[in-house]
């Protein structure tokens, strides 16, 4: 029962840090921050499964030299983060 308590309380820790870089994602494209994009989008990508993950990485190096397809590739990858939050919730 406790290590269940944990292994929860683990997942909502997660999920919170990734609703927390989300939202940083999102203002760094706002405002046209692509350092802080990268910085993110790297982070995000430790806490992603394998197929959002990739995209996360490929997000970031867009960041580094090509601003446009960095912030379209973000949309893409905020919204399909949001729309599988059971994914986050697996990875462990």
């Amino acid at each position: 029962m406790e290590s269940e308590r944990v292994g929860i309380g683990r997942a909502r820790t997660r999920d919170r840090l990734v609703a927390v870089l989300l939202n940083g994602g999102d203002w760094a494209c706002g405002h046209g921050d692509y350092e802080a994009l990268e910085i993110v989008a790297a982070q995000l990508a430790s806490l992603l499964p394998p197929r959002l993950s990739q995209l996360a990485d490929h997000v970031a190096f867009l960041a580094r030299g090509n601003s446009l397809e960095a912030a379209l590739a973000w949309g893409r990858l905020a919204a399909a983060v949001r729309s599988d939050r059971t994914g986050v919730e697996r990875k462990t």
